[in-house]
């Protein structure tokens, strides 16, 4: 396995003024967004590692996983999938 390396560029915008319409269409999203991103839907008691198992599994990729997998599923009706 190659081991890379990355270098953020920061982007300077001096002299740039944002435009007023652009920044109060994003400040309506925003006011949406913020809540639902900084909404607790989980926690934990213990440290959730990604050391691998002799499958190359981990407790970090299944709960990463399982994630994905709950946020796609297709509705449920009464415990029931709809699919």
């Amino acid at each position: 396995m190659d081991a890379s390396s990355a270098t953020n560029v920061p982007m300077l915008n001096a002299g740039v003024t944002p435009d007023p319409e652009m920044q109060t269409l994003l400040g309506l999203y925003r006011t949406v967004a913020v809540p639902i991103a900084n909404r607790v839907i989980g926690s934990i008691t213990a440290n959730i590692l990604r050391l691998q198992n002799g499958a190359g599994e981990s407790a970090l990729g299944d709960v990463i996983a399982d994630a994905q997998l709950e946020a796609t599923a297709a509705p449920r009706t009464a415990g029931r999938s709809s699919r």
